[in-house]
């Protein structure tokens, strides 16, 4: 019986699994990348918002208490507020120097 459950869940699988990157956003010159933290119960709300390419690349990361049992509609969460901080202060997410 053991054997059987070793086969169906092997190491590395279940909750310390490192969850996939989903596809990126572009919106208004930025990339909002959506990148869920499986925790207890559910998803934590994290990913980055980006601009630029290559050494002007600039990223900031994006981790909110928000939290919800689908997957999919924490990253539609994320989208959106990543969408509504970019509306509010552009640049400013970016710390200069």
């Amino acid at each position: 019986m053991l054997r059987f459950l070793r086969r169906l869940f092997p190491p590395g699988s279940g909750a310390t699994e490192t969850p996939r990157g989903d596809a990126s956003v572009e919106y208004n010159g930025y990339t909002i990348t959506p990148a869920p933290e499986k925790e207890k119960g559910g998803w934590r709300l994290a990913g980055t918002i980006s601009k630029g390419t290559g050494a002007e690349r600039k990223v900031h990361q994006l981790v909110r208490a928000d939290t919800s049992a689908d997957r999919e509609a924490i990253v539609a969460m994320m989208i959106t507020k990543a969408k509504r901080l970019i509306d509010e202060q552009g640049e400013r997410l970016f710390p200069s120097g």
